[in-house]
């Protein structure tokens, strides 16, 4: 993963191609949001998904991953960083990753 600007991240989320997506909030143990992860998904199983992790107050991170047979999901925020957690992909999930630092995550859509 590396941090990107809002131009960019605007890019990608407001493109055609953002309607295969998932969006999923992060909430702090007070029950506030505190961020979000955006992922947009390829027209095929192989081709290239792109993930945007954003702990607010911070600048977005971008990260992609292609291929097929593995979870793309955590591969493309691998190296993301939030709470001073560095996501890595090592066959768990980057949501179990996120909610060992006491966060909740859930899917908005």
């Amino acid at each position: 993963m590396k941090s990107t600007d809002w131009n960019t991240a605007r890019k990608i989320t407001e493109g055609s191609a953002f309607n295969r997506v998932a969006a999923y909030v992060i909430i702090n143990p007070a029950g506030d949001i505190c961020g979000t992860v955006k992922i947009q998904f390829p027209k095929d199983g192989a081709g290239r998904l792109t993930a945007i992790l954003h702990e607010h107050g911070s600048a977005p991170q971008i990260g992609t991953a292609s291929g097929y047979g593995y979870d793309k999901k955590s591969a493309a925020l691998s190296g993301g960083v939030f709470a001073g957690h560095i996501l890595i992909d090592s066959g768990r999930d980057w949501s179990d990753q996120i909610r060992d630092g006491g966060f909740k995550v859930y899917q908005a859509c």
